[in-house]
This record gives structure tokens, sequence and C-alpha cells, in this order.
């Protein structure tokens, strides 16, 4: 052709051109000169229909070459072509192996619309239909297929929108608002998938088109959703706050659908962040927004309640979610009423998400274990396909998103060390797997039964020295160390809160977590130190379980057996049951926040220490004799434990004194 030099733009453009001729748009038009002296034809014999073309363009020769050489005058810069084929490369890549078959139905389509008339604006309002239905399938379909099927239709829109923009068509705006709606269901989707970095990034695209489209509702109602998974991937409540504060003051006061979502979401937060007085305000304004919006936006049976509406029963689910959240059961119970007067209970899911918000109000009013079993009874009545979370509304699908990353996130590490080196009591229960299983006498290699010790028969003559021995923890564990005729001391700050029938037993240290020499002296040569430390203040902030730790670590230099009792509330993890997991343990987080916080520190002293440390994380500590089977689990929650005997967690901390395979772990004891 007599081309000697081969600018990648200008191939990208002739191969952008042959593709949409094997499509059957048009031949490769603005190179027919280049085609015709490669083939050595005149280009009337070559193209019959671009002669008659160009004489009704110019009067001038219709063979003489462009003026730029051989290459053509208009080509694409955009490359669509080629943006198409990457598009379709990517969804192959995604696992969408039909992609290539469903191009070419595309193809065929698109032919037929052209010989129709139809251009591509005449399937606008299809597509804004396809969103509407997505955001039915989106609360029952697989996440996973739900991504492909979104990842397939949003290329197909981006082409489309591209183009728009290109030929500057009115519909553009119109095209950008499909593109952000399907945008906002993959942010959803891929937070459901615990892809929240993924997720992110298509939120902020969601927002951007959005923008672009100039539908204002639309980008408040896409910050509402973002906010709303925000608070399920685990980010910081205060910080979702003052996101939700500036969305706010930067829209107008004008009632639509998105501002109601954005101060709805607002509402949780603050009910979540303690300040129920704010909470209960923001219900007031929810309320008055709601009845304000227009019927279309609040009919539950319109086409487009699900993702572009909001119904009443929205406003009743989020009013019960605060209510029940700050404490208030009265009102949880007359806005539950209200819910199910306008949402009657005619699905499993629906049902379920009720009566878990009802599981709340067991759990706010102390009553963790009745709450815990009847969460497990409502997860249990559900069937596998249909997952929740007690926070969203029963028109979502749930944001699983970070939670149930992090719940998992320290479960399932393995003791160190061959199992049968070591022994513990007989009758008593370890939890190293998916399972709770009673430990019978274990063998050695050799396969000759060795004795189980227990803490009264192979421990006797320890010296253990022990803080806290003045609570309930520690009162039981100073009973059971002296009945199996161990060598204490307790390190009290009044004397006056030992039992009277011990203190003549044990050496008594008068001493605060600040007198460093006094605690030296206390804790050297002994066995093991023990701490019972526990904060009194309720849901005050603290720092006596810090300040332990610290002080623990300082006295001992860093060197030897700590046993430290924490709170199985502190995490969620494989280990817990569905209910725990996803509803009582967070919500107990949220309610103990600062005492947790105390915990929390201690412990990352602890682990990040040289100590031959070992956790111990009790559930809710209840009074009461020695269980005849009390259950362990190593590195992960024990299954269904609501509640833990003092006296067995006594026992469990005196029998893991001397437990090599428990140095360095955390074991959750459960009665």
């Amino acid at each position: 052709m007599g081309i000697n030099d081969h600018p990648p733009d200008k191939i990208k453009n002739l191969a952008r051109q042959i593709y949409s001729w094997e499509r059957g748009d048009h031949f490769p038009r603005d190179w027919a000169d280049a085609y015709a002296r490669a083939f050595g034809m005149k280009v009337r014999d070559l193209f019959p229909g671009l002669v008659e073309e160009r004489n009704s363009a110019s009067a001038g020769t219709v063979e003489a070459p462009p003026s730029n050489g051989p290459y053509p005058n208009n080509w694409d810069e955009d490359g669509e072509e080629m943006e198409r084929r990457t598009l379709l490369q990517a969804l192959v890549a995604l696992g969408i192996p039909v992609a290539v078959g469903l191009e070419a139905l595309q193809t065929i389509r698109s032919g037929v619309d052209r010989a129709v008339g139809r251009n591509e604006d005449g399937h606008l309002e299809e597509w804004e239909q396809t969103v509407a239905d997505y955001g039915h399938t989106y609360r029952f379909a697989p996440p996973r297929q739900l991504m492909l099927d979104l990842a397939a239709d949003l290329a197909t829109v981006q082409l489309i929108t591209s183009r728009s923009k290109k030929e500057k068509n009115p519909a553009y705006s119109s095209w950008c608002r499909v593109s952000a709606g399907l945008s906002l269901l993959m942010a959803k989707t891929l937070s459901n998938l615990d892809q929240p970095r993924l997720a992110r990034e298509w939120w902020f695209t969601a927002l951007g088109a959005a923008e672009t489209s100039g539908d204002r509702d639309l980008q408040l109602w896409i910050n509402s959703e973002r906010l709303i998974h925000g608070l399920y991937e685990g980010r910081p409540t205060a910080l979702l706050l003052r996101e939700a504060d500036k969305i706010i003051a930067e829209s107008s006061e004008t009632p639509c659908r998105g501002l109601l979502g954005v101060q709805a979401t607002r509402a949780q937060l603050l009910s979540l962040d303690g300040a129920d007085s704010q909470a209960r305000a923001e219900i007031r304004v929810c309320t008055e927004m709601f009845e304000k919006l227009p019927p279309a936006v609040t009919t539950p049976d319109s086409p487009r309640s699900v993702i572009a509406g909001w119904p009443e029963s929205r406003t009743r689910y989020t009013e019960s979610w605060v209510y029940g959240h700050i404490g208030d059961s009265r009102k949880l119970d007359e806005a539950i009423g209200r819910l199910r007067d306008v949402h009657p209970l005619d699905s499993p899911r629906y049902k379920a998400q009720v009566e878990l918000l009802e599981v709340i109000g067991h759990v706010r009013a102390g009553d963790v274990t009745e709450g815990v079993r009847r969460a497990n009874e409502v997860y249990a009545g559900l069937p596998p396909q249909q997952p929740l979370h007690h926070g969203e509304w029963p028109g979502q699908a749930h944001p699983g998103g970070r939670a149930r990353a992090a719940a998992g996130r320290h479960a399932g590490r393995r003791v160190p060390g061959p199992a049968a080196r070591h022994h513990r009591p007989q009758g008593h229960h370890l939890t190293t797997g998916h399972r709770d299983q009673q430990v019978t006498p274990r063998t050695t290699r050799e396969g000759a039964a060795r004795p189980l010790h227990n803490c009264a028969a192979n421990m006797r003559g320890m010296r253990l020295t022990l803080l806290g021995a003045t609570g309930g923890t520690g009162r039981a564990l100073l009973g059971q160390a002296l009945e199996a005729g161990h060598e204490v001391t307790a390190v009290v700050r009044s004397p006056d809160g030992l039992p009277a029938a011990v203190r003549d037993r044990v050496t008594v240290v008068r001493a605060g977590l600040a007198d460093h020499d006094a605690l030296a002296a206390a804790v050297e040569g002994a066995d093991a130190v023990m701490s019972a430390l526990g904060s009194r203040a309720g849901r005050a902030p603290t720092t006596v379980c810090t300040d332990g730790a610290r002080a623990i670590i300082r006295a001992t230099g860093g060197k030897g057996r700590v046993l430290f009792v924490s709170a199985s509330g502190l995490e969620a993890d494989a280990g817990d049951g569905p209910a725990a997991r996803y509803l009582v343990k967070p919500l107990i987080q949220r309610i103990f926040r600062a005492p947790y916080d105390d915990l929390r520190e201690a412990e990352r002293l602890l682990r990040t220490s040289t100590l031959d440390w070992t956790i111990v994380r009790p559930a809710r500590l209840v009074d009461g004799p020695r269980s005849a089977r009390p259950r362990t689990a190593v590195d992960r929650s024990v299954r269904g434990g609501t509640k833990t005997r003092r006296a067995d967690l006594a026992a469990c901390m005196l029998d893991l004194v001397d437990d090599e395979t428990s140095i360095r772990h955390i074991v959750s004891v459960a009665s």
C-alpha cells in the first residue's frame, strides 16, 4: 500500500472499521483509497456506493488520495470498537464464557433495530426497567451470579453511554442515570461478597455517574446506601456520622427519597453511638419527610419501589431498628406493631427480620441467654438461601461485607506441638475445630494410655500470684487454688475485701497497679501470675485491665507464665453461631464499648509482650457450683456458650497454668 509508518492510533482506527464491517455496519470507507491501491483497482469498482456519496459531498476527484497521505482524515480517536473488544475480554476473564455468543446475538439484534428504524435510545426505558428489576432480584439471587450479570449489562451500557456522549445525544444524562443505578447495585453486591475495596471503587463510580446525570436524588440515595453498607463493613460510627452530616448539610431541604435515606441512616448511626435523644429526634424528622414524599415513591406496589422508592414499611423498620438499639422496649413494640400493619409477614426472610428486632429487646434488657436462644431459633428456621442481617430493611439483601470477614479473622489457629504430650482433666471439653468434643485419656505415640492430671492431684505446691482476688472470679480462683494445695499471693488494694476464711492462708500484698516495687516483689518466684481484674463501672470508660496488663509486664520483666481474664464478647468469630456472630455480639460490643476497648488494649499489650501468656475469655459470668462438663475452645468462641460459671472459669485457669499448648493462645470457656 506504500505505507511505511504505522502509528498505533491509525492502526486502531483501521481495526475498528474492519470490526464494523464484520458486524455488517459499513465497509472501511475511510480507508477506501488504501484498499483500492492495495488491490490495484479503482475505488468506483471496489466500492461503488462510495462514489455517489463522495460526489454528493464534493465535486473533486473520487480517487484522489487523502490530503494527509494514505491515512483517513476522520479516524475515531476514542477507538470505540477496541473498547468494545476489551470489555468483551474482561467479561470472559470474569468467567462469562457465553459472552462471545451473546455478543453475536447483540450484533443480530442491532441489525434488526436498524432495519426497523429504531436506535439505541429506543431501549432507554427498557434499561431503566432493568435497573428496577435488579432491585427485586438482588434480594434473592446468589451474589456471585448477580455480579456476573451486572458486569455484562454494565459493559453494554458503557458502550452505549460512550457513543451517546460522543454524539452529544440529549439522552446522554439518562444513560448516565442507568449507569449509576447498575454501578450502585454492583457496589452493593461486591460488599455482600466481602470485597470492600472493590465495592468502594464502584460506590464512587456510581456517584460520578449520578452527578453527571444531574439527578441529585439519585446521588443522595447512593450515598445513603454507601453509608449503611459502611456501617456493616465495620467503618467507625463517628466517621460515618460526619459523612452523613456533611451530605445533609450540602443538600437542599426539599424532601426526596435520597435525602430520607441519608436521614434514616443517620438515625441508625446515632442510636449506635449512644446519642439516644438525637436518634429519637432524627426518627421524627424521617417520619415527617416520608409524609411529604409523592405517592409514586411511597406506593409499595410501584415498579420502582425497591430500588428507587421508599414504602412506609421502610420507615417503620428504621423506626423499630433505632428503638431496639437504644433500648426503648415500649417504643420498639409500638413500632413493630405499625410495621406489621403495613407489611404482612409474608416471607420467611421478612418474618425473621422482624423477630430479630424483638430479640434485640431481650439483649438490651440484659437477658442475653434468652436473646441468643431466640435468635438461634430464628436463624435455624431460615432456608439456607435466605441469609440476613439484623440491621437491614427487609427490602434489601444483607450487607454482610466486612462484618462477616472480620468475624472470622481470628479463627482457626492450631495449638502448637503434638497434642499427645499434654493433658487435661478427664471430662473437660476442648474445641480445636468446628465441633465441641469430649476429651478422653490421650494416648502416647507408642499407644499406651497416660493418666490425666487435675489441679487437685498433679499440681500441688505451685506458687501463684493473683491480681483481682476480691472480685467474684478472684474469690473463686483463690478458693480452688488453696483447696488444690497451691501457695497463693493475693495483690489487693484493701485486704478487707478478702473472705475472712482465707485471709490467714494467703500472703497478702497491699498494692495498687502503679506500685511497681510492691508488684515486682509479689510476682518474684511465682510459677504463674493470674489476673482476674475487671471494671466495676459498668459501661463507663475504664483502664483497669490495660493498667493491669502493663503493670504485670513491667513487674515480671516480660518473662514468665501469665493467665489473664478477658471476655468472649470481645470478638465474633467462626466458633459462634449466626445469632451470636451477627446479632448478639455486635450489639454487646456497642453497648459495652468502653470496657471492651480497655480489654482489647490489655490483650494487645499481652500479645506483643515476651510473656508466656494465655488469655482466657469467659461468656457472661454467673455464680453457681462447678459444672460437670464445662467446654473450652482454642482461638475461637465456644459454640452456644452464653454463660460461664465463675467456678468453671477458675477451674479452667488453674488447669491451664502448666498446659504448654495454651501458651500464646486465647482459650474460651463456657458452662
